[in-house]
């Protein structure tokens, strides 16, 4: 029957158009994934800004246990801001900064009171995922992170900024008009810290939280790209947002 045109939208080049014979119909069905997933593979890309809200659960060991240990638990929350690059093949990389505060306070009594609190934390580090779909990405996440400790005897304070790594992963979805939501978990560990000079304690902390972003990169909308189309008879192709329907391959 000779050649068939196929037109459809294009993400970056606005329209392409592919020339496919009836001899190879399982190539002409491949070049339209391709478009698909072209179109798709901006989607998750460029920089974004967000607010997160949630739990934290810290573990704080004091002198390795002799003086005794506590599990306390705040809320927290705060900002993140990032920048992602997504790959044709639906992976995404990026890079992702976090600053925000909480009130986890613990006291441990052994012959003596000491209070601990924790008002800030911080994280830098990378991001690795896959676009499940143009709509839904699952990712995992690690770097550095940073938090502080406040030390109170009765008599006595002391303050520190403690260091140390966190993993953690999350899956992230669209909302609309270029707003994403996502839910988080992250485990961070701080190490030990020596304060007063021989008193050490060992810090973790577990988070779960739900953020909210904004993206300034390709509009978020929920999109289908190409679905199979039956108003024009079986084997036809619709072309979202046109008025045109293609058949691929020979009748």
């Amino acid at each position: 029957m000779g050649k068939h045109f196929v037109v459809a939208s294009a993400a970056v080049a606005g329209v392409a158009i592919i020339q496919i014979s009836d001899a190879n119909a399982q190539d002409s069905r491949d070049a339209l994934r391709r478009l698909a997933r072209q179109d798709s593979a901006y989607s998750w890309g460029g920089f974004y800004l967000g607010a997160e809200v949630g739990g934290s659960w810290q573990k704080i060991d004091y002198s390795g246990g002799f003086l005794g240990s506590t599990s306390p638990s705040a809320l927290s929350g705060g900002g993140y801001a990032g920048f992602n690059y997504n790959f044709r093949s639906g992976l995404v990389l990026g890079i992702e900064g976090k600053f925000g505060a909480t009130n986890v306070d613990s006291t441990v009594i052994n012959g003596v009171a000491l209070n601990t609190t924790t008002d800030w934390y911080g994280t830098l580090g990378g991001r690795a995922g896959y676009a499940i779909s143009p709509n839904v990405l699952a990712y995992i996440t690690g770097g550095g992170a940073w938090t502080n400790q406040n030390f109170n005897f009765p008599m006595r304070s002391e303050s520190t900024t403690r260091s140390g790594y966190f993993v953690g992963g999350g899956i992230e979805g669209r909302l609309c008009n270029g707003w994403t939501a996502r839910v988080e978990y992250t485990h961070s560990d701080y190490g030990r810290s020596t304060n007063f000079g021989d008193l050490y304690t060992g810090l973790t902390a577990d988070a779960i939280r739900v953020g909210v972003s904004t993206n300034f990169g390709k509009p978020g909308a929920p999109v289908e790209y190409v679905k199979v189309c039956s108003l024009y008879g079986a084997g036809f192709f619709y072309i979202p947002g046109t008025d045109t329907a293609v058949r691929v391959g020979s009748r």
